[in-house]
């Protein structure tokens, strides 16, 4: 058990999805958030862990106002 280790699955795609970049932004509507509460699979009080490293090493929260593509565009121009 000492020696398990995690594989991360990487595939080559050309970029992310806005509804992708909301499901790892955790940025929902109210009503995709009450169903995903009523499914069970949602814990609204994780949404404070969710962090960013920003440059300087600097950690803050995570800006749901820009989505992860428009991110990556912005990045790359």
């Amino acid at each position: 058990m000492a020696n398990q280790k995690q594989v991360l699955d990487v595939q080559v795609s050309k970029g992310i999805t806005t509804a992708q970049s909301n499901e790892h932004l955790r940025d929902r509507s109210e009503k995709a958030e009450k169903y995903a509460m009523s499914k069970g699979n949602y814990d609204p009080t994780r949404k404070r862990l969710n962090f960013e490293i920003a440059p300087g090493g600097k950690i803050h929260p995570i800006d749901t106002s820009r989505s992860i593509p428009k991110r990556m565009a912005d990045i790359l121009s």
